[in-house]
């Protein structure tokens, strides 16, 4: 998880970089309601899986392996960074086709933006699916460390696929994945939907006959809309979906397949449709002077995140707790604020106004230093102060944006 934490910092800095990029270019790559989304959806995937990691995969290979390897072999690391790469296709593609694994793997394809900020939109729950079909390594001999390196090398990877400010590799591309083979990904135009399901090679995608290369503008999204920047909805909306599906099944039997079935099954026959070029994205914004303050939050929040990441092993389990309420209410409270929520500015004063006071009264583990609770609590009041100024501002509140 430290792999992970350390490249937290170099994410944000590649994703500032690439839209001033962009914005030199006079590329429209970033809306700032929807990387603040996507975001925030990454942001809860990381605190969801700390939360409820088990440690399986080191019991399974303790317990069960069939081969023992040395760590420094060389035949294990590529036997990990391989394995790991071949079984995510498996679990890429069943993730595409099969409703109990779409449900969670959607939340990454929702966004109808293509940059690397989408990289970071995770599913909270879609680490649980992907870590069934990588038990096989565990199985086979691949040690903990190896795994947790190829897993960390592969989430690498695919950060720098999600960019449009790059062209086609040419051959190169018919062995590895590159940013042109994953747009076509995550287009929903008829031709590209479902192909190139590969993380770091596209040579599984060949073999196995899902590989498309890029032709027509790609159009990026779900064939039908969340029409939401909630994180929650985001991570629930499918299940919803799902759950309303089952319950209309006429048998046991129905329901199974709805349950195992494409997701195809599950369009409605209503709404907008990704068929037509005049499809409008949902594109609410925030009230006017929230975006700063919203941005400077995010920081604030992620390097929270981060810190919490680092010093998981040491926190007891009452400031865990506290820690991941905390983070996830901060990015509730963030697409509440963009969808202009009557809730959402009283719910964002309480957040400010209990973090000051808790920050006073309850040092960190990570320090004993009461002037840095003290300074910690006195930001908290700061922005406390900033926020309610700009709820006084006229014209910082409107009607429900559609």
């Amino acid at each position: 998880m430290h792999l992970v934490a350390w490249a937290v910092p170099v994410f944000f800095m590649m994703i500032f970089l690439e839209l001033w990029i962009s914005m030199r270019q006079g590329r429209l790559v970033y809306r700032p309601e929807a990387m603040i989304a996507d975001l925030s959806c990454g942001i809860g995937s990381q605190v969801v899986w700390l939360a409820t990691k088990l440690g399986i995969y080191a019991v399974l290979y303790d317990q069960f392996r069939l081969l023992t390897w040395q760590e420094s072999s060389t035949a294990v690391w590529w036997i990990g960074i391989v394995g790991y790469d071949f079984l995510f296709y498996f679990w890429h593609r069943s993730s595409h086709r099969v409703n109990l694994l779409w449900a969670a793997h959607a939340v990454h394809h929702q966004s109808e933006d293509f940059n690397l900020a989408v990289a970071l939109r995770q599913g909270w729950l879609e680490e649980i699916t992907s870590l069934m079909f990588h038990l096989a390594l565990a199985l086979v001999g691949v040690p903990p460390l190896t795994y947790a390196a190829a897993r960390g090398v592969s989430l690498l990877y695919q950060f720098l696929l999600h960019t449009q400010l790059v062209g086609s590799f040419g051959r190169l591309e018919g062995f590895f994945n590159t940013p042109s083979a994953h747009r076509v990904h995550h287009g929903i135009n008829p031709q590209y939907i479902d192909k190139n399901f590969g993380a770091i090679f596209t040579v599984w995608d060949r073999i196995f006959g899902t590989y498309e290369r890029e032709g027509e503008k790609v159009r990026y999204g779900v064939t039908e809309q969340l029409r939401s920047y909630n994180p929650f909805w985001a991570n629930f909306a499918e299940w919803w979906r799902l759950k309303a599906a089952v319950a209309r099944a006429p048998g046991v039997m129905h329901a199974v397949r709805v349950l195992f079935g494409s997701p195809d099954t599950l369009l409605k026959d209503h709404g907008p449709s990704w068929g037509s070029q005049t499809l409008v994205k949902y594109n609410p914004s925030l009230p006017t002077g929230l975006l700063p303050y919203v941005a400077v939050q995010l920081l604030v929040v992620s390097t929270v995140t981060t810190c919490v990441m680092f010093w998981w092993e040491e926190m007891s389990v009452t400031l865990a707790t506290i820690a991941c309420v905390w983070v996830l209410t901060s990015v509730l409270v963030w697409s509440g604020l963009s969808e202009r929520q009557t809730w959402a500015p009283w719910l964002e004063a309480v957040r400010l106004l209990l973090t000051g006071v808790f920050l006073f009264g309850a040092p960190l583990p990570i320090t004993s230093s009461s002037p840095v609770t003290w300074l910690a609590s006195t930001f908290a009041m700061f922005f406390l102060f900033w926020f309610v100024r700009l709820m006084a501002a006229p014209g910082s509140v409107t009607a429900r944006a559609n």
